[in-house]
C-alpha cells in the first residue's frame, strides 16, 4: 500500500462516507440526497486532516489508515453499541444487579473506551516484530469498493423507488374538464400540522382557542367543529386528502406489514388533485418544509429559504453520534449547534407564512399549497413569537417523549399556536384583501396532537386525540355542501364540484389508526353522541 499512498488514503474516506450514504437511502422518503453532498464535504475534510496528521505521526500511510479506519468503524457502530448499553442497563436493572438505570452518557463513554481500545490493539499489532500486514493491504481497499459502491448503489435504487413507485387509488369518476379560466377562483390549501380541534384544546390543553376560531367565522370561514382527520400521521393523512380518495389499496397491494413508506411519495407530490388542477390551467405555488415529501421542488413556483442553516440530514447525522447523544442529555453545552439545527425548520415556517401573505396579487388561477410544521414540535415559538430553543438538537418527533413531560409538551404546544394563530390571522387578511376574486381557503390540520403519544406501546395512544382536527373553510359560493363532521377525503370533493363542474360524491367519513406499518389500518369507532 505505501507504493500507492493514494489507495491507503481512498480506505477510511471510503468508511467515513458510506454510512451516510446508505443512511440517506433509507431515509430519501423524508430527505433529497442533495443534502448529502454538505456533509460528506465536512467528512471528507475531517477524514482527510485526521489521516495527514496520523501519516505524520506514525510516518506510514498504511498504519494511519489502518488506525483511521477502526477509529470509523467504531463510530459507524455507534447506534448498536448504544443499544447494546441500554438493553445490558434493562437486563442488569431487572435481575438487581443495579438499582438505577444505566446514565444516557454511559454509550458514548462505552463507545469512546472501545474505539480507544481497538486502536490500541491495531497499533501493538502494526508495532509487532516480524507482524505481516500483506492481507490487510490487499483486503482493506477491495472492502472499501465494496462499501462505497454498495451504499451508493442502494441510493441510486432508492430514488428508482421513491419516484417509479405508485400504487394506483382508483377515482369512482374521471376528472375532466372544467370551467372557463374567470370562473376559477384561487385555491389554497394550508395545512398547520398537528393543530387540534377546539375540544381537545380545551379538555386535554387547559386552552380555549375560541379567541382564534371567532375571529375565522368574523371573516367568512366555515369552522368543521367536529372534524376528524381520515388517518393519524402526515404521510397518510395528505396522501389521502390530496388525492380524494382512501388509502385502502396500498393495504391491499402492499400489506399490512409492510413498513415502506415510499409508496407514498408520488401520491403527494403528484397527487390527483395537483395533476388535475394543473390541466386545468392552475399553476403550483409551493413552499419548503422540513420534509421531503411536502417539499414540491417542481412546482411552477417553488420557494426555499434563503438562509444556509443546517438541513434535516445534517441534523439527523450529528444526532445520531456519540456527540449528539452528549448534547442531548446535557453532559456538553453546544447552544450554537442546537440553534442552527433547528434553523431550518424556522425558516421553512416563516417563509411560507411569509410567502402565503405576499402571492395573492400573483396572476392566478393558482393552486397554493403550505405545510406549515406547527403547532407540532419541535416547539421553538414563545406565545410572543421569539424564537425558543429545545435542549436537544432538531427532531421532528412527537409526544411526551419528545418534550420529556406532559406539561412541558401542553406549555410548548400552547405557546406555538398562539403565535401561529396570530400570524395566521395576518396572513387570511392579507389573502382576502389581495384577491381580485374571492379565493378558495382552506385550513386544516393532518392529524390531531400526540399529547398521549408512546412510540413503543401504541395501544395506549389516545386515537380520537390524534385524529381531532382543526379544519375551516372559506367557499366564496356559501357552505351548503359542508357539514360539521366533514374529514379531509370529502374536501376537494366539494371543492371541484362547486368550483370546476366535477360530479364526485362524498365518501362516509372515517378514521383509521396505523402507526409503525402505515398500511395497517384499524378503524377508529365514531365518537359516541352526548
Amino acid at each position: 500500500m505505501e507504493k500507492r499512498p493514494w489507495v491507503a488514503w481512498l480506505c477510511p474516506i471510503a468508511f467515513a462516507l458510506a454510512p451516510s450514504v446508505s443512511y440517506c437511502a433509507d431515509r430519501n422518503f423524508w430527505v433529497p440526497p442533495d443534502e448529502l453532498l454538505r456533509p460528506a464535504l465536512i467528512l471528507l475534510g475531517l477524514t482527510c486532516l485526521a489521516m495527514w496528521l496520523l501519516t505524520l505521526l506514525l510516518r506510514s500511510h498504511t498504519r494511519a489508515a489502518i488506525l483511521l479506519v477502526a477509529w470509523i468503524a467504531i463510530g459507524t457502530l455507534y447506534a448498536p453499541v448504544r443499544l447494546a448499553v441500554e438493553v445490558a442497563s434493562r437486563a442488569a436493572l431487572a435481575k438487581g444487579w443495579i438499582t438505577t438505570p444505566a446514565p444516557p452518557s454511559l454509550a458514548p463513554v462505552v463507545a469512546l473506551v472501545l474505539g480507544l481500545a481497538l486502536d490500541l490493539i491495531c497499533l501493538l499489532w502494526m508495532l509487532r516484530p516480524g507482524s505481516s500486514r500483506k492481507w490487510l493491504v490487499t483486503t482493506l481497499p477491495l472492502v472499501s469498493a465494496v462499501l462505497i459502491l454498495t451504499s451508493v448503489g442502494r441510493l441510486v435504487a432508492a430514488e428508482r423507488r421513491l419516484q417509479d413507485e405508485r400504487v394506483p387509488l382508483p377515482l369512482e369518476a374521471e376528472l375532466i374538464g372544467g370551467r372557463a379560466s374567470s370562473d376559477r377562483p384561487d385555491i389554497y390549501y394550508i395545512i398547520l400540522d398537528g393543530y387540534a380541534r377546539d375540544d381537545v384544546l380545551r379538555d386535554s390543553f387547559g386552552y380555549d382557542n375560541s379567541g382564534f376560531l371567532e375571529g375565522l367565522r368574523a371573516r367568512g370561514f366555515y369552522v368543521a367543529d367536529e372534524s376528524r382527520s381520515n388517518y393519524p400521521q402526515t404521510m397518510t393523512s395528505l396522501a389521502s386528502s390530496l388525492n380524494l380518495v382512501y388509502l385502502t389499496p396500498l393495504q391491499e397491494s402492499l400489506g399490512r406489514s409492510s413498513r415502506d413508506y415510499r409508496a407514498l411519495y408520488p401520491l403527494m407530490v403528484h397527487s390527483r388533485l395537483r395533476e388535475y388542477l394543473e390541466s386545468a390551467g392552475y399553476e403550483t405555488y409551493a413552499f419548503e418544509t422540513a420534509v421531503r415529501f411536502t417539499s414540491f421542488t417542481d412546482a411552477a413556483h417553488y420557494s426555499s429559504p434563503r438562509a444556509l442553516a443546517m438541513s434535516q440530514l445534517e441534523a439527523e447525522l450529528l444526532g445520531r453520534t456519540a456527540l449528539g447523544d452528549l448534547i442531548n442529555v446535557g453532559a456538553i453545552s453546544a447552544p450554537r449547534l442546537v440553534r442552527l439545527s433547528h434553523q431550518r425548520h424556522i425558516d421553512c415556517i416563516e417563509n411560507a407564512l411569509t410567502g402565503l401573505a405576499e402571492l395573492a396579487a400573483e396572476p392566478g388561477p393558482k393552486f397554493v399549497f403550505a405545510h406549515v410544521m406547527a403547532p407540532h414540535p419541535p416547539f421553538v415559538y414563545a406565545e410572543d413569537g421569539a424564537n425558543v430553543y429545545p435542549p436537544r438538537l432538531y427532531e421532528d418527533s412527537d409526544g411526551p417523549p419528545y418534550a420529556q413531560s406532559v406539561q412541558s409538551y401542553v406549555s410548548g404546544y400552547v405557546d406555538q399556536a398562539n403565535y401561529i394563530n396570530r400570524r395566521m390571522i395576518g396572513v387570511l387578511d392579507s389573502i382576502l384583501a389581495a384577491s381580485l376574486r374571492p379565493p378558495v381557503i382552506i385550513v386544516q390540520a393532518d392529524h390531531g396532537p400526540r399529547l398521549s403519544l408512546i412510540p413503543a406501546n401504541t395501544a395506549a395512544v389516545d386515537v380520537d386525540e390524534s385524529v381531532s382536527i382543526l379544519n375551516a373553510y372559506y367557499l366564496p359560493d356559501g357552505y351548503d355542501a359542508l357539514y360539521r363532521s366533514i374529514s379531509p377525503v370529502n374536501t376537494f370533493r366539494i371543492v371541484l364540484n362547486a368550483y370546476l363542474g366535477a360530479t364526485l360524491e362524498l365518501l362516509p367519513d372515517g378514521s383509521y389508526f396505523q402507526w409503525n406499518n402505515p398500511y395497517d389500518f384499524v378503524e377508529i369507532p365514531p365518537p359516541q353522541s352526548p
